[in-house]
């Protein structure tokens, strides 16, 4: 019945009550219907969902759920005290719909075999999706980054989904060629390389979409794809060049992207010195600055913090926002409840029965890993600022849904893996081969 499960599924439906009335008694000065119609819209979201986890896949991680969940709850209630009711319903609607996404894969998804079978078609829709703002009408401009498509008053940013089709090609494909890529052909200055062929495709799909991405000037997701693919390479490999490569790669690149683009070189400068400009371009780090100290150890409450003053608040700096109001300890909470959903993709990757399995649920870790720490550390000043969203918590749909999808997938992982544990009669040949892939 997956108690566990259930037990904190209802303290986080607590706690997200309580955060929607003291934001409404500190913010406002008094309780509004919908302070008390959106938690309660949540729980019964994530309680839904939990029973689709009791049907088909019982022996799914218990705590992944309750972590994610509340992790999604408090962005709601963080996007309901910077821009009200309205924004927070918004985004309540974007939680249904990847709650729907993540179920439909629980119910649909027999196993994840499937996906692994046909790497290069999921390579493809890949740099399809990467490659879908460029498409006329419907493509989107906004901020400088061709990121978006916009359909009336919808709009989605296809390169979150296009994360989710890449980490399943890049698995596939690794695991097929593991043996390949671990053997050696040649070495050219103590670097070590495989035969061409075998990595040749999967170079250019990496190239070709970061090409993509870069005359989309999103160069955060860049980042973010560059860096995992090369460890995903190393994880499969277990070669200490690839991280050598992809080291001098990440120079010359974050040098040839200062010198070319002009907002790469001033996010560098914000970085450096976001004293410089107070007033213009680096009033947004430096707001963010003064919100971490005015949080201090404890936080300014619920509410009663400054931080509708940081520009984007509820989406690219929503976690300055939080550790203005809940401080160091908020702040750190949230940062222990993403390590324990990474850890779980970690832990589902090391006790995968096949390699298809342990490199998708390593790509899902990676991709979460890379994306916390490069929003985070662009928000508190330790790393430029990118553009990314911070998974779970920032206002918008696109990365919602795509982080619930991962979530998904790696509750599939988790379950068939326990299933084939349990299986206590020898395999025969036909079906060992089927597992491994």
């Amino acid at each position: 019945m997956r108690r566990t499960e259930q037990r904190l599924l209802i303290l986080t439906s607590l706690v997200n009550l309580a955060s929607f009335l003291i934001i409404d008694l500190s913010a406002r000065g008094y309780f509004s219907v919908i302070g008390f119609v959106i938690p309660l819209a949540l729980a019964g979201i994530f309680f839904g969902f939990h029973f689709i986890l009791v049907k088909y896949r019982p022996a799914a991680d218990q705590l992944l759920l309750p972590a994610a969940a509340i992790l999604t709850a408090l962005g709601v209630a963080m996007i309901y005290r910077l821009t009200g009711g309205t924004g927070a319903l918004q985004q309540t609607i974007w939680v249904f719909i990847s709650l729907i996404a993540a179920a439909v894969i629980l119910i649909k998804l027999p196993n994840t075999r499937v996906l692994l079978r046909t790497p290069l078609v999921f390579m493809l829709a890949g740099l399809l999706l990467l490659a879908a703002p460029f498409l006329p009408v419907i493509g989107a401009t906004i901020n400088g980054a061709t990121l978006w498509l916009r359909v009336g008053p919808l709009s989605l940013q296809p390169a979150e989904f296009a994360k989710v089709v890449l980490i399943i090609g890049f698995a596939g494909y690794l695991a097929k060629h593991q043996s390949q890529l671990t053997f050696i052909q040649r070495k050219i200055l103590g670097i070590e390389l495989p035969r061409a062929k075998d990595i040749l495709p999967l170079l250019i799909v990496w190239a070709v979409s970061l090409i993509i991405l870069v005359g989309q000037r999103d160069l955060g997701t860049s980042l973010l794809f560059f860096a995992s693919a090369v460890l995903l390479l190393y994880i499969t490999t277990a070669r200490s060049s690839w991280l050598v490569i992809g080291f001098v790669l990440l120079i010359l690149g974050g040098a040839a992207a200062t010198a070319i683009f002009d907002h790469v070189q001033q996010r560098f400068n914000i970085w450096l010195d976001p004293f410089a400009d107070v007033a213009g371009s680096g009033f947004q780090v430096v707001q963010a600055i003064y919100g971490f100290a005015a949080g201090g150890i404890f936080g300014t409450g619920l509410g009663k913090g400054n931080s509708n003053l940081v520009p984007y608040a509820e989406s690219d700096f929503i976690f300055a926002a939080i550790a203005e109001e809940l401080g160091l300890v908020g702040a750190a909470a949230v940062i222990l409840l993403y390590g324990l959903v990474i850890t779980k993709a970690i832990k589902t990757a090391a006790v995968g029965r096949s390699p298809g399995n342990s490199l998708i649920a390593s790509g899902i870790a990676i991709f979460m890993f890379l994306q916390v720490l490069i929003t985070v550390g662009g928000v508190s000043g330790a790393l430029p600022i990118t553009g990314l969203t911070t998974i779970f918590l920032s206002a918008g749909g696109s990365s919602l849904v795509a982080s619930w999808i991962l979530i998904a997938i790696l509750f599939v992982l988790q379950d068939q893996d326990h299933a084939l544990s349990n299986i206590t009669t020898p395999l025969s040949d036909d079906q060992t081969r089927a597992i491994k892939l």
